[in-house]
């Protein structure tokens, strides 16, 4: 019951058959079978987050006595929808956060790639990536990737084998000094 979660209150449903309050819902619910029904809101740190809906076949299936219990029920439920939000947010977060590394670590590939490239510094590099990124209308993270994939394909089919250690800069050298 929406009103529950507008007004903040409990909201009690002695007879769906005469109930003049909610007469449109109550006379669906009356139709569907429900009887009577209790509605609490579901609040946490003083928000309310939604309702807890009890329904019951049999009118005056609930009273005033109920209250306090449907109460108890709805916090612990609101507890553990908020725990739920709160962890969703968190997951939500770490992934960005994922993002976020990869995406710093990929920019900075490009970016040494235009000052090798290019003879650029590295902020007239970014700003390059930068004027690409706003003109193609894409995001600067496919832009630098587009860039370190072109760059590895370059690699992969101009050298083979060792060659292809060769032409990194600072080339890798192996547990005897030899280059790998």
């Amino acid at each position: 019951m929406l009103a529950v979660i507008h007004d903040s209150v409990d909201y009690l449903v002695p007879s769906t058959e005469d109930d003049e309050r909610f007469s449109r819902w109550s006379g669906q619910a009356f139709s569907a079978g429900v009887a009577s029904s209790l509605s609490v809101p579901l609040q946490a740190h003083g928000e309310t987050l939604g309702a807890m809906n009890l329904y019951s076949g049999h009118s005056n299936g609930f009273t005033e006595t109920d209250k306090p219990l449907a109460r108890m029920l709805a916090a612990q439920a609101a507890v553990c929808l908020l725990n739920g939000q709160i962890y969703d947010r968190a997951a939500r977060l770490s992934e960005q956060l994922q993002i976020a590394l990869q995406t710093r670590t990929t920019i900075g590939q490009a970016i040494g790639i235009l000052m090798e490239r290019e003879g650029l510094s590295a902020d007239a590099a970014f700003a390059n990536l930068k004027t690409v990124s706003q003109t193609s209308n894409v995001k600067l993270r496919e832009v630098a990737q587009a860039m370190l994939d072109h760059h590895h394909s370059t690699i992969a089919d101009s050298t083979s084998g060792r060659a292809a250690l060769d032409a990194f800069p600072g080339k890798r050298r192996g547990p005897a000094g030899g280059r790998l």
